[in-house]
C-alpha cells in the first residue's frame, strides 16, 4: 500500500515537471513572437510616422471644423 502512494506521488510529480517544461518552452515561443512583432511594427512606425501624424492631424483639425461649424450654427 505504501509503495503504490508513493509511485503515484512520484509519478504525479513528474507529470507536473512535464507540464511546466511545456509551458516554459510555449511561454518561451510566446516571447519571441511577442518580440518580433513588437519590433516589426517599430520599425514600421518608424519609418511611417510622418504618415500616422498627418493622419491624426487631420482627423483632430476634422473634429474641430465640425465644433465650430456647429457652435455658429447653434447661435
Amino acid at each position: 500500500m505504501k509503495l503504490s502512494i508513493l509511485q503515484a506521488s512520484s509519478s504525479g510529480f513528474f507529470i507536473r515537471f512535464a507540464y511546466l517544461i511545456y509551458i516554459g518552452r510555449e511561454t518561451s515561443k510566446l516571447w519571441k513572437r511577442i518580440s518580433a512583432k513588437t519590433t516589426t511594427e517599430t520599425n514600421l512606425l518608424a519609418e511611417n510616422w510622418k504618415y500616422v501624424m498627418g493622419l491624426i492631424s487631420k482627423v483632430f483639425i476634422g473634429l474641430r471644423r465640425r465644433e465650430c461649424t456647429h457652435t455658429s450654427a447653434d447661435s
